[in-house]
Protein backbone atom coordinates (compact mmCIF):
# COMPACT_ATOMS: atom_id res chain seq x y z
CA UNK A 1 0.00 0.00 0.00
CA UNK A 2 1.76 3.58 -0.92
CA UNK A 3 1.78 5.69 1.65
CA UNK A 4 2.77 3.62 4.39
CA UNK A 5 -0.71 2.88 4.37
CA UNK A 6 -1.83 5.77 5.49
CA UNK A 7 -5.38 7.52 5.50
CA UNK A 8 -4.81 10.80 4.04
CA UNK A 9 -7.01 13.49 2.83
CA UNK A 10 -6.17 14.56 -0.99
CA UNK A 11 -5.24 18.21 -1.43
CA UNK A 12 -6.33 20.19 -4.57
CA UNK A 13 -2.77 20.14 -5.29
CA UNK A 14 -2.60 16.75 -6.05
CA UNK A 15 -5.22 16.52 -8.74
CA UNK A 16 -4.72 19.36 -10.48
CA UNK A 17 -0.58 18.68 -10.31
CA UNK A 18 -0.39 14.71 -10.69
CA UNK A 19 -1.84 14.51 -14.38
CA UNK A 20 0.72 16.74 -15.46
CA UNK A 21 3.50 15.47 -18.06
CA UNK A 22 6.02 16.43 -15.47
CA UNK A 23 4.41 14.41 -12.32
CA UNK A 24 6.73 11.19 -11.67
CA UNK A 25 4.66 7.86 -12.89
CA UNK A 26 5.46 6.23 -9.35
CA UNK A 27 3.40 9.23 -8.06
CA UNK A 28 0.69 8.80 -10.55
CA UNK A 29 0.75 4.76 -9.54
CA UNK A 30 0.89 5.64 -6.08
CA UNK A 31 -2.07 7.89 -6.28
CA UNK A 32 -3.76 5.48 -8.43
CA UNK A 33 -3.15 2.60 -5.82
CA UNK A 34 -4.38 5.02 -3.17
CA UNK A 35 -7.37 5.49 -4.90
CA UNK A 36 -8.75 1.73 -5.23
CA UNK A 37 -7.30 0.98 -2.06
CA UNK A 38 -10.05 3.11 -0.25
CA UNK A 39 -7.04 5.69 1.85
CA UNK A 40 -7.92 8.70 0.17
CA UNK A 41 -10.50 11.22 1.63
CA UNK A 42 -12.13 14.61 0.16
CA UNK A 43 -13.57 17.58 1.69
CA UNK A 44 -16.33 19.75 -0.14
CA UNK A 45 -13.57 22.85 -0.01
CA UNK A 46 -11.28 20.13 -2.42
CA UNK A 47 -14.45 20.32 -5.29
CA UNK A 48 -15.36 23.50 -4.86
CA UNK A 49 -11.47 24.77 -5.68
CA UNK A 50 -11.18 22.34 -8.62
CA UNK A 51 -14.20 23.87 -10.04
CA UNK A 52 -13.54 27.30 -9.48
CA UNK A 53 -12.16 29.45 -12.46
CA UNK A 54 -14.78 28.40 -14.89
CA UNK A 55 -15.06 31.04 -17.67
CA UNK A 56 -18.27 29.95 -18.90
CA UNK A 57 -21.57 27.92 -18.28
CA UNK A 58 -20.04 25.05 -21.00
CA UNK A 59 -16.50 24.94 -19.24
CA UNK A 60 -18.21 24.84 -15.16
CA UNK A 61 -20.25 21.98 -16.71
CA UNK A 62 -17.03 20.32 -17.49
CA UNK A 63 -15.01 20.93 -14.60
CA UNK A 64 -18.02 19.56 -12.62
CA UNK A 65 -18.44 16.30 -14.37
CA UNK A 66 -14.47 16.15 -14.25
CA UNK A 67 -14.48 17.18 -10.70
CA UNK A 68 -17.30 14.45 -9.82
CA UNK A 69 -15.12 11.79 -11.41
CA UNK A 70 -11.84 12.50 -9.73
CA UNK A 71 -13.28 12.63 -6.47
CA UNK A 72 -15.98 9.36 -6.76
CA UNK A 73 -15.12 6.74 -4.53
CA UNK A 74 -13.60 9.23 -1.87
CA UNK A 75 -15.46 9.36 1.28
CA UNK A 76 -16.29 13.46 1.97
CA UNK A 77 -15.02 14.65 5.18
CA UNK A 78 -16.97 17.36 6.68
CA UNK A 79 -15.98 20.60 7.79
CA UNK A 80 -17.47 21.56 11.14
CA UNK A 81 -17.50 24.46 13.32
CA UNK A 82 -14.56 22.81 15.40
CA UNK A 83 -12.42 23.05 12.24
CA UNK A 84 -13.47 26.22 11.01
CA UNK A 85 -12.50 27.66 14.85
CA UNK A 86 -9.13 25.08 14.49
CA UNK A 87 -7.96 26.89 11.17
CA UNK A 88 -8.79 30.67 11.66
CA UNK A 89 -6.44 29.63 15.17
CA UNK A 90 -3.54 28.64 12.84
CA UNK A 91 -4.13 31.16 10.12
CA UNK A 92 -3.52 33.75 13.09
CA UNK A 93 -0.71 32.39 14.19
CA UNK A 94 0.51 32.51 10.39
CA UNK A 95 0.14 37.07 10.14
CA UNK A 96 3.15 38.09 9.14
CA UNK A 97 4.84 35.11 8.56
CA UNK A 98 7.56 35.14 5.47
CA UNK A 99 7.93 34.50 2.64
CA UNK A 100 4.39 35.48 2.07
CA UNK A 101 3.08 37.03 4.46
CA UNK A 102 0.12 38.38 2.49
CA UNK A 103 -1.32 35.02 1.44
CA UNK A 104 -3.24 33.35 3.91
CA UNK A 105 -4.02 29.82 2.59
CA UNK A 106 -7.65 29.65 4.15
CA UNK A 107 -8.02 26.62 2.00
CA UNK A 108 -5.49 24.82 2.83
CA UNK A 109 -5.79 25.90 6.69
CA UNK A 110 -9.62 24.14 6.44
CA UNK A 111 -8.77 21.02 4.71
CA UNK A 112 -5.45 20.51 7.31
CA UNK A 113 -7.84 21.08 10.19
CA UNK A 114 -10.08 18.96 8.49
CA UNK A 115 -6.89 16.14 8.87
CA UNK A 116 -6.18 16.70 12.54
CA UNK A 117 -9.74 16.80 13.41
CA UNK A 118 -10.23 13.73 11.88
CA UNK A 119 -7.06 11.87 12.92
CA UNK A 120 -5.37 11.31 9.30
CA UNK A 121 -2.95 13.09 6.88
CA UNK A 122 -2.90 15.48 4.18
CA UNK A 123 -1.55 14.50 0.80
CA UNK A 124 -0.26 17.58 -1.02
CA UNK A 125 1.84 19.05 -3.68
CA UNK A 126 1.98 22.52 -1.40
CA UNK A 127 4.27 23.64 1.00
CA UNK A 128 1.66 25.39 2.75
CA UNK A 129 0.97 22.18 4.50
CA UNK A 130 4.28 21.69 5.92
CA UNK A 131 4.06 25.21 7.51
CA UNK A 132 0.35 24.63 8.73
CA UNK A 133 0.98 21.26 10.84
CA UNK A 134 2.71 22.55 13.67
CA UNK A 135 0.31 25.41 14.33
CA UNK A 136 -2.67 22.65 14.85
CA UNK A 137 -0.55 20.11 17.00
CA UNK A 138 0.85 17.89 14.15
CA UNK A 139 -0.80 15.85 11.26
CA UNK A 140 1.54 13.72 8.72
CA UNK A 141 2.14 15.67 5.78
CA UNK A 142 3.44 13.99 2.91
CA UNK A 143 3.81 14.72 -0.63
CA UNK A 144 2.55 13.11 -3.41
CA UNK A 145 5.88 13.93 -5.31
CA UNK A 146 9.12 15.43 -4.56
CA UNK A 147 8.77 19.17 -3.82
CA UNK A 148 9.63 20.75 -7.13
CA UNK A 149 9.30 17.72 -9.26
CA UNK A 150 6.52 18.54 -11.01
CA UNK A 151 6.67 21.84 -13.60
Amino acid sequence: MPYGGATLIADTSVWSNIRKKAAPQTARQEVREAVLGGQLRSSPLVALELTWGARNAKEAQEKTKATAAVLTGARELRVTQDIVDKALVALGQMVGWSPDPDKAPVVDALIAATAQANGIGVLHYNKDFDRISPLLGGYQSVWVAPRGSIQ
